[in-house]
């Protein structure tokens, strides 16, 4: 009975395991249904517009502008688990998602006056409250994908421990460990790097040492060579027993005769290199320790057969003198290092690369903090001087990190590019990541679906572990790729190639200096600069400044900010003509692409044409910049991150500022005055940019200045739908995906969701036939009815009424449109 029940039971699963899925396909059942494929569309369409909005937002961020972006577009590809075709997923976009003192004679209001112990006690405090907003940001960034989990533990053990003692901020010498690595590291790299490096021979194939360049460069040389090598050290071995082991004794001169062999392969060896590399054979390191061989091994061969044959192989000298030669062959050894090299390399790049990312996240991670924390300083102290030493103190701590984050893109720069390219990709990921939980969430997407693409998402992850530890340091030209107001405009980008310089700085070389007439832009390549402004709005510094009599001042200045490879200067004043409004320093030898100002203002005249002209686009970039700052400190905006305002930015726009005023309605949700001035009508309340335009503002008189120019960027709600791009085409707005069927009203919108699902089961159709087709039913090559690869009238009437068709699918061959008659209404023409 078991045995019975049991084969039922085997028998049963084989059938049904071979049988099922054919089964499902012929009955249908397993298509999947229209809607399904509409809502997947749709998510893929949400998740696509995160990824790109992600993308431009992180190429402004001032630690990823120089990531490899065409890996990281690579690597955050989402692709349709449905496989669904451009025809099958046409449809509408159909989901949106003091207590003061009085003078007691004239009772007049006088400022409060703090003992220095109550400064002290508030001061503690605001400090507490700072610290504790920080650890709330880093564990909101790390929530959001953009910390890893390493760099927020880190920056939660260093707000604990500044915590535990009043009046102390966070270490900035804790945060520099988390990127220290063994100053051992560093020299061991550049020593592993420079052994690999292979001797550069330019040789032509005309000449006659081609045939021994091929040979001398053929692995399978290196190969006999190492084997060689392996087999001198077995013989070594018995060499030095045959002085111990009395077995060996009388085999001592077959080991000597083995040593005169293996020299003699090293001779040839190096005889054949330098005759076809020459003077080129010096430079490589190996090359070295394989004349060292030669020359320890050549006085070895002579005193192994001279001194025994004068002395005797008993003599206390001989034996001595042999063993010492015997251990010196011994360096031979070394050389199988040589192919392990790249090996080597490798983990210590993994090594470097693991602290590094580690300090980089936390660097990232700290100077977010103190930026998200800024601008609460305010609400945490009343007093307007601990306010302002507190934020004294943030900015000196965030600038000393940034520029130290600087400094190591500088010395490790493969290294770096290839963690800040995975930085990038991770925070793609996240984004998209947290895109399909919201559609979930939301309903869109079921949980079946939802999965599948999570899957995808983290797949993509898994593989981010394995990326390479270094990339190749990039071509200054492709770095050109990565600027937004250049896109994907070939012929833009073939003209700021053109007409570009590419100029070099050394350290402390002054590129720009305050006050100077605007001139063209400048795009660090590689390298560090510091910007400083008189303007005491920055980290006071001393600077020296000569007079022209020729004597020096020292000056106040303070640092602004640190740039580094992938940002750009001098935007805002080639729109704005004012004068330069800091002094760029170089922190480092500095590489920079320039592109001089008649060459821009004639690229702007030139690239005007189009649905974004390039005025536009460099304004855009601008204003979005400029925006993130003031929405940052507003307090609607309180507890977002920069990036997820950088994030809600991607949905703005410029409004259209030709006529004289500008209505604010309910599609709009901020709007930000980036350059000019306006008046509202109703209060004469005066605004001068950059600001924001509060809510209750409706109407605004636009101020237009002779070459200052009136620029207004706005917000979309998620009700607005601006109209800045290509004309006829819905653009997009804020949050998910807008619904252009609620522009609509529900009549209408049925037809049109109507017409979509009728049209969809057409191309169903077609592509049954296809089908057919592909499956040899309908052979073209195979049966006479074919007319020049298309099916006869005739032949069609005929399977028609065979197969009890009531209509068929005719795609004209020249304009491939396809419409659906009855078969008694086929036409040749139709055909």
């Amino acid at each position: 009975v078991l045995i019975h029940v049991s084969g039922v039971v085997f028998l049963t699963l084989i059938v049904n395991a071979t049988t099922t899925f054919m089964l499902l396909r012929v009955l249908g059942m397993s298509d999947v249904s229209p809607a399904k494929r509409m809502s997947m569309a749709n998510a893929l369409r949400y998740l696509q517009d995160m990824r790109e909005k992600t993308l431009n937002m992180l190429k402004t961020d001032r630690f990823l502008a120089d990531a490899e972006w065409e890996t990281v577009e690579k690597q955050t590809e989402v692709n349709d688990p449905y496989q669904t075709t451009e025809e099958e997923a046409q449809i509408e976009d159909s989901l949106d998602i003091r207590k003061n003192a009085c003078c007691p004679d004239c009772d007049a209001t006088l400022p409060p006056q703090y003992s220095i112990k109550e400064l002290r006690d508030m001061t503690n405090e605001a400090i507490l409250r700072m610290l504790k907003a920080e650890k709330m940001s880093y564990w909101r960034q790390f929530e959001q994908g953009m910390l890893s989990r390493e760099a927020t533990r880190k920056l939660q053990e260093c707000t604990e421990i500044a915590s535990d003692t009043k009046g102390k901020f966070i270490d900035i010498e804790d945060i520099k460990n988390s990127w220290q690595m063994p100053s051992i590291l560093p020299k061991l790299k550049r020593l592993v790097k420079r052994s690999i490096f292979k001797t550069q021979v330019n040789l032509d194939k005309s000449s006659k040492l081609w045939p021994l360049f091929r040979f001398e460069r053929h692995p399978a040389f290196y190969l006999i060579i190492y084997i060689f090598i392996i087999l001198d050290m077995i013989n070594v071995a018995f060499a030095i027993a045959s002085q111990y082991v009395e077995h060996f004794f009388y085999t001592r001169n077959a080991f000597r005769s083995l040593n005169l062999a293996f020299v003699c392969v090293y001779i040839l060896e190096l005889a054949l290199k330098v005759i076809v590399q020459k003077r080129a054979y010096i430079t490589n390191t190996w090359h070295w320790m394989c004349i060292v061989i030669i020359v320890i091994g050549v006085p070895d061969i002579i005193q192994s057969f001279v001194l025994p044959a004068m002395y005797g192989e008993l003599h206390g000298a001989v034996h001595i003198v042999s063993l010492m030669c015997i251990i010196l062959r011994t360096i031979r050894v070394f050389r199988l290092l040589e192919p392990t090299m790249p090996y080597i390399l490798d983990f210590i790049k993994r090594r470097m690369s693991q602290q590094l990312s580690i300090g980089f996240d936390v660097g990232r991670g700290f100077v977010a903090g103190e930026e998200e924390v800024r601008k609460l300083v305010d609400h945490m102290s009343d007093n307007k001087d601990i306010a302002k030493s507190l934020k004294q103190m943030s900015d000196n701590s965030r600038l000393d990190v940034i520029r130290c984050l600087g400094m190591l893109s500088k010395q490790h720069p493969d290294i770096a590019l290839s963690i800040k390219t995975r930085q990038a990709i991770r925070s793609v990921l996240n984004q998209l990541r947290d895109g399909i939980h919201d559609l979930l969430a939301d309903g869109i997407l079921e949980e079946a679906e939802g999965n599948k693409l999570e899957k995808q998402v983290e797949e993509q992850m898994k593989r981010l572990q394995s990326a390479a530890h270094s990339l190749p340091i990039p071509p200054p030209d492709k770095m050109l790729k990565n600027i937004c107001w250049l896109g994907k405009d070939e012929a833009l980008m073939e003209f700021i190639k053109l007409k570009s310089k590419l100029l070099n700085f050394d350290y402390n070389d002054v590129v720009i200096r305050e006050g100077d007439i605007a001139g063209g832009i400048y795009i660090i390549i590689s390298g560090m600069v510091r910007l400083e402004s008189t303007n005491p709005s920055g980290r006071q510094i001393l600077s020296l400044q000569e007079k022209p009599s020729g004597t020096s001042l020292t000056t106040k200045a303070y640092v602004l900010d640190f740039m580094t490879s992938g940002n750009i200067i001098g935007e805002m004043g080639l729109l704005t003509h004012k004068h330069r409004s800091a002094t760029v320093i170089c922190e480092t030898s500095v590489q920079m692409m320039y592109i001089a100002l008649e060459d821009m203002e004639y690229a702007i005249e030139t690239f005007k044409e189009g649905d974004e002209p390039l005025v536009y686009r460099l304004w855009h970039v601008c204003a979005n910049r400029i925006a993130v700052n003031i929405l940052m400190n507003q307090s609607s905006f309180q507890g977002w991150t920069k990036e997820k305002i950088k994030l809600r930015l991607e949905n703005s726009y410029l409004a259209d500022t030709s006529g004289q005023t500008f209505v604010v309605d309910s599609t709009m949700s901020d709007v930000v005055l980036i350059n000019g001035s306006a008046r509202n009508p109703f209060t004469d309340e005066f605004f001068e940019g950059p600001s924001y335009i509060p809510w209750t503002v409706l109407k605004l008189d636009l101020l237009a200045v002779e070459g200052m120019p009136v620029v207004i960027l706005i917000v979309p709600s998620d009700l607005g739908q601006p109209i800045h791009g290509k004309k006829g085409e819905a653009q997009r707005g804020h949050g998910a995906l807008i619904n252009s069927l609620s522009q609509l009203c529900l009549k209408h919108a049925s037809k049109k969701r109507l017409n979509v699902e009728s049209k969809w089961k057409k191309v169903q159709s077609a592509k049954s036939l296809g089908t057919l087709f592909s499956s040899n039913k309908l052979d073209p090559a195979s049966h006479s009815k074919f007319e020049n690869g298309m099916p006869s009238l005739t032949y069609i009437r005929q399977y028609c009424l065979i197969k009890k068709c009531e209509h068929v699918i005719c795609m004209h061959p020249k304009f491939s449109q396809y419409n659906i008659l009855k078969s008694g209404e086929v036409t040749e023409d139709a055909t």
